[in-house]
């Protein structure tokens, strides 16, 4: 399940909208305010669930927050915070359930001006959980690499338990992930490319994403695929795991400020599970 095609409220990143007087196309889509996910499963007793997010926002447009339900019972909350002056964010992400609460916190610092995460930490309730990323980039402000660190203890770190390098070329991207085992040597990679129907690399049509063993060839390939209206929106995308369809989305409308469309998931060439979305957005 992990290339399925994303929702949009969780790719479309809200920008600054909120700084225009006049907001124009470009703010249009990406500040969603409320989304709901109808799951229905077809095979069996055709048991179905519905999730509802609901987004909250600053005065620039910045996520603040968000609220989780499932079945009618708070599931998870976020809250961010941003520090202006040491250009630090914290979020905070709590799972519910009728056992227990989880509270994860995620540190992010930025260099002031560029807007770009330089380091991001993760901490779990306890000293074993979490991890720590490192990013660097290139003259241009593009992400170049990615270090992660998995946390074992408080303040202890396991260095490069994965690095990133990424390449960049006109309407394309790759990277390679390198993952490491125990003995700090290679045990994974997963090498990805992405190609864009836009310079500015905003609107991917194919990704494709192989893993292999060092010095190995691929055992495995998902490729996704994505089509647009003139308009530049989203109207399509297919996802292909070792060339059988695993997911698809389909039959989207745009209507005012409201984004409905479907994911069909498939398992063994079989329908497993159809999602029916609805977001409603701010602009």
């Amino acid at each position: 399940m992990k290339h399925l095609c994303m929702p949009l409220a969780v790719l479309l990143i809200a920008t600054a909208c909120g700084d225009k007087d006049d907001i124009d196309e470009n703010c249009r889509w990406r500040v969603p305010l409320r989304e709901t996910i109808i799951t229905i499963f077809p095979s069996g007793s055709g048991y179905q669930s519905e999730n509802i997010r609901t987004y909250s926002y600053d005065s620039r447009d910045r996520l603040t927050g968000s609220v989780t339900i499932s079945g009618g019972i708070k599931s998870s909350e976020t809250a961010i915070a941003y520090d202006e002056l040491t250009a630090h964010t914290t979020t905070i992400n709590t799972r519910i359930n009728s056992a227990r609460r989880t509270t994860f916190t995620d540190e992010e610092f930025t260099q002031p001006l560029l807007d770009e995460c330089i380091e991001r930490s993760i901490s779990s309730g306890s000293v074993e959980g979490g991890y720590k990323e490192e990013f660097a980039y290139d003259a241009s402000g593009r992400l170049c690499n990615r270090k992660y660190h998995r946390r074992i203890m408080a303040n202890d770190y396991i260095l490069g338990t994965e690095t990133t390098d990424f390449v960049y070329k006109v309407r394309s991207c790759s990277y390679a992930k390198k993952t490491y085992n125990a003995n700090q040597t290679v045990d994974r990679i997963e090498r990805v490319e992405t190609l864009f129907a836009d310079d500015a690399r905003t609107m991917p049509l194919q990704e494709t994403s192989t893993w292999s063993k060092p010095d190995a060839p691929p055992t495995r390939t998902c490729i996704t695929t994505t089509s647009y209206d003139d308009a530049g929106r989203k109207i399509g995308c297919r996802v292909t795991d070792r060339g059988v369809l695993a997911s698809e989305q389909s039959d989207f409308v745009y209507t005012n400020k409201c984004l409905t469309y479907r994911e069909t998931i498939y398992h063994d060439g079989l329908v497993y599970a159809v999602l029916n979305y609805e977001i409603i957005y701010k602009y």
